[in-house]
């Protein structure tokens, strides 16, 4: 009996040494991901969009809720007609990522502040808050994790003193502190509107 206890022994300990390595590779492929969406929303943040889209795959398609498809062509130039009245602007999202292979499938709340320029009024920014559900598929590459789909399954956006309430309900405890930070930015933003159409920095 002692012979067959070994060899059990020694499979047990091959298999879980295999699930190990498996679990590590998950564990890396997660936060290559993970460092992608950074790398996003950096360039959003610093409203560069060579940095933003560097995270695409060349066949990278966005799907709207009304089930628009833009390509990568298309959103560099809503990007590029847009980031001149865009002053400032903050991306915070929480996500689940799951890992597939060779794919990978991404579901989660991304929360934006922005204040804009008013070409109306331009002495008088305004903010702009957004909550939106989304789900991304990812694939790996010779040249790591390029996202190839984004999906926006539900999206709330409000402007000037409502935005601080956008979808503020349907929150879990952990969105809503977070929700509760970009609140707090937001009213920051809010109190040096004065300050920021006179010209001066306001330490943001």
């Amino acid at each position: 009996m002692r012979q067959p206890a070994i060899a059990f022994t020694t499979l047990l300990a091959t298999t879980l040494a295999m699930t190990n390595v498996v679990y590590a590779n998950e564990q890396a492929d997660k936060q290559a991901i993970i460092e992608s969406y950074r790398t996003l929303d950096a360039g959003i943040q610093r409203k560069n969009l060579n940095q933003a889209v560097s995270v695409y795959a060349p066949e990278f398609t966005q799907v709207e809720m009304d089930g628009k498809v833009r390509n990568l062509e298309q959103i560099r130039k809503d990007w590029q007609q847009n980031v001149p009245n865009i002053r400032q602007i903050q991306v915070m999202r929480e996500q689940r990522i799951k890992i597939n292979g060779q794919t990978a499938t991404v579901v989660g709340t991304g929360y934006q502040s922005a204040i804009f320029s008013n070409p109306n009024n331009p002495q008088v920014p305004i903010p702009v808050s957004t909550v939106f559900q989304y789900q991304d598929t990812w694939k790996r590459t010779n040249s790591g994790w390029k996202a190839t789909n984004a999906r926006i399954l539900q999206s709330n956006t409000a402007s000037g003193q409502q935005s601080s309430k956008v979808n503020r309900r349907k929150l879990t405890p952990a969105q809503e502190q977070i929700e509760i930070m970009r609140y707090q930015q937001m009213m920051r933003f809010n109190n040096n509107a004065t300050c920021m159409a006179s010209g001066f920095s306001c330490g943001f």
